[in-house]
């Protein structure tokens, strides 16, 4: 092949099709030695899988055959990691011959390859039945090998590293754990009492206030206590945590870890307005697309129902049971008012649906585009072009999140963990090792001591008496707990997770990639060579909206909340920038509303995609034969600039600390963190 990377770059117009078709050739060749240039990264991983090998307790086993105790048959789960991660077979045709669902005789839809011959132990049936008679047939797993799939811009979804999940036993998981629970007696509270405070006395028996000091008191969350034996992006996952004040927040828990998304509502208001000139357009919630419009008012989850309370329904999710479509959407739709409505949206809608409202919004708004974009890519053609973008940046960002989910960490879900906590706190531990049990014991010491673990019981003691009474209609029956108290994670989604491991978390890197390619290919800053943001008034839209809130007997209203947009009290001086970081957080968090992904999973998330976004601007930057330059805010509050001119491309990273950063580190930062021995 010809070497093109000699041939003169020309800006002026074509002199004919010969001449372009090897400058077409140039630039890819140019992209493909981008591409080339970067070192493969290996992803820390926590050592769990290996550490404890044949019981797997916090591994993520779900849809494979579990015994009576919940742990999973040690020949499907290695199975199970031969068949993602092909040892000695990349590139050729491998079939994904893994047990799926329980083994009994009779159960509907699942697969038992002819290899596979279960012992009696690994022949559990269904322990539950649905009330309609129909039979339970157990799920698929999502994409586990989407990993291997290659791309043709932007780094490779295996070159990305991420950083470690935390260790059984640390503080960090200590903190998580706590996190979740707290966050799932706060389902049903508004977001604008969460985030205000108050010592209202909620059906848990706890306020907010008392609710936020609980999780401030554990060492992770107080900044006035060193916890031993974090490493270097603990540590950085830790201090996202914290107010400008240095006191633990709870905003953190809605808006994912990101540094510049700590003003106004919680929730962005991207999630909320719609496009118009007036406010009285804007409170509409319609963004506008053409002749349609999009209605941001979103179908919700029915108000103060969660599921998987109880061992039988518990034991079935981990078996891989289907029961998405038993659970139906509440009679009436609003705007996004508390938590259990943003986690319906983690569930049922498109992964990049909301980031791509937000373009329309912007669009709509008449946004300006990044200050040194090329003549090209205006009107039409640049809407259609935003739009090809961010469809690249979500699908590379969750093959490289499958990638780390499946091959990689295997992180079991918060369900998982918490079902051994619940076991070592009844006394019924099965085979956990002393080890284990140990470090268990240890979590729930911890937990202990901020007063959560007696109200999530009550919670779900409640929960799953109030599935039992065959008036309420329950879809499920053969409900109930074995032990006297439930530390199960109380779930949103009746079927718990998806059929995906937890770390490596495709919502939260599908955000992060499309939030990133927002913030470059729109203007942030109020000038051409400052770092100023750009406030929302400049598009018009200044006034900050939260969703009304209508006081019942017992609390708030859920019918009534959320029908409306109000102002939110003294939210001043949004930024554009600011409000994409808050919905890249919103969405990355979601899950964790919903009890299915861990804090660290969202953070870890949100970079991840924020670094593949990168690397496809990099070698989008070189199809223009204008000079280029697009520059945004990191989410860790890294000021990067990428320039190109058409035959090269140059990106420069200052770091929060003034600091020049090399590009190559900057996309390597998880890659260079380490586990504490």
């Amino acid at each position: 092949m010809d070497d093109f990377r000699d041939y003169q770059h020309h800006t002026g117009s074509d002199t004919g099709p010969a001449e372009r078709h090897l400058k077409s050739c140039e630039i890819r060749e140019t992209a493909a030695l981008i591409a080339a240039s970067r070192a493969p990264q290996i992803s820390p991983t926590n050592g769990e899988d290996a550490r404890h090998a044949e019981l797997w307790p916090l591994a993520f086993t779900k849809g494979l055959p579990h015994d009576s105790d919940g742990f999973v048959d040690p020949r499907a789960y290695r199975a199970f990691v031969r068949a993602i991660t092909q040892p000695g077979r990349a590139g050729l045709a491998h079939d994904f011959d893994v047990p799926l669902g329980p083994q009994a005789a009779g159960v509907r839809g699942g697969h038992t390859p002819a290899w596979y011959r279960p012992k009696p132990d690994y022949r559990e049936p269904w322990r539950c039945t649905r009330r309609d008679g129909n039979p339970i047939e157990p799920r698929d797993w999502d994409g586990p090998r989407a990993g291997h799939l290659f791309d043709l811009q932007g780094a490779d979804p295996g070159d990305i590293a991420t950083g470690a999940a935390p260790t059984l036993g640390s503080a960090e998981l200590i903190a998580e754990m706590a996190e979740l629970y707290a966050l799932a007696l706060l389902r049903d509270v508004p977001f604008s009492e969460i985030t205000a405070g108050s010592d209202r006395v909620l059906a848990c028996g706890l306020s907010v206030d008392a609710l936020t000091q609980a999780l401030g008191s554990l060492p992770f969350l107080n900044l006035g206590v060193t916890p031993c034996g974090i490493g270097p992006r603990a540590t950085e996952r830790r201090a996202t945590r914290f107010d400008q004040q240095g006191q633990h927040a709870i905003r953190p828990l809605f808006q994912g870890a990101t540094r510049n998304d700590d003003r106004g509502p919680a929730l962005s208001q991207f999630l909320l307005v719609g496009t118009g000139r007036t406010p009285t357009e804007q409170r509409r919630g319609r963004v506008s697309l053409g002749v349609q419009d999009i209605d941001q008012r979103v179908g919700r989850y029915p108000h103060g129902v969660d599921h998987m309370v109880d061992t039988q329904s518990w034991l079935d999710a981990q078996q891989g049971a289907n029961l998405g479509h038993l659970q139906a959407l509440a009679p009436e739709r609003g705007f996004i008012t508390t938590p259990r409505h943003l986690a319906a949206c983690a569930r049922l809608d498109q992964i990049s649906q909301h980031c791509t409202t937000a373009a329309l919004i912007l669009l709509g708004q008449g946004a300006p585009r990044s200050g040194a974009q090329a003549q090209g890519t205006r009107g039409e053609v640049a809407a259609l072009d935003l739009l090809s973008s961010l469809a690249i940046a979500a699908s590379h960002a969750a093959k490289a999140a499958r990638r780390q989910a499946f091959h990689i960490h295997r992180r079991g879900r918060p369900e998982r963990l918490a079902a051994m906590l619940d076991k070592v706190a009844n006394g019924r531990p099965g085979r956990l090792t002393q080890d284990m049990q140990r470090q268990l014991r240890l979590m729930l010491d911890g937990l202990e001591r901020t007063g959560l673990l007696a109200p999530v019981a009550a919670h779900n003691a409640a929960q799953l008496a109030a599935h039992k009474d065959p008036q309420n209609g329950y879809p499920l029956t053969g409900l109930s707990h074995d032990g006297a108290q439930s530390l199960l994670m109380p779930m949103v989604w009746i079927d718990g997770s998806p059929m995906t491991p937890s770390h490596g978390a495709a919502p939260a890197t599908v955000a992060g990639a499309c939030v990133t390619m927002l913030k470059a290919r729109f203007e942030m800053f109020t000038c051409e060579d400052g770092w100023t943001e750009r406030p929302m008034d400049s598009i018009g839209l200044g006034d900050a909206l939260q969703p009304c809130v209508i006081s019942g007997l017992d609390g708030i209203d859920p019918a009534r909340s959320g029908a409306d947009l109000v102002l939110a009290p003294g939210s001043k001086h949004l930024t554009i920038q600011g409000e994409l970081d808050k919905l890249a957080g919103n969405l990355a968090q979601a899950g964790c509303m919903a009890g299915v992904h861990f804090f660290s999973d969202a953070s870890e998330g949100l970079r991840l995609g924020e670094r593949i976004a990168l690397t496809i601007l990099q070698e989008q930057m070189l199809t223009s034969a204008d000079p280029v330059s697009l520059r945004f805010t990191s989410f860790d509050g890294d000021r990067i600039l990428i320039e190109g001119s058409g035959h090269a491309v140059g990106v420069t990273i200052c770091g929060r600390d003034g600091r020049m950063v090399d590009v190559t580190s900057w996309l390597s930062r998880a890659a260079e963190d380490h586990m504490p021995v």
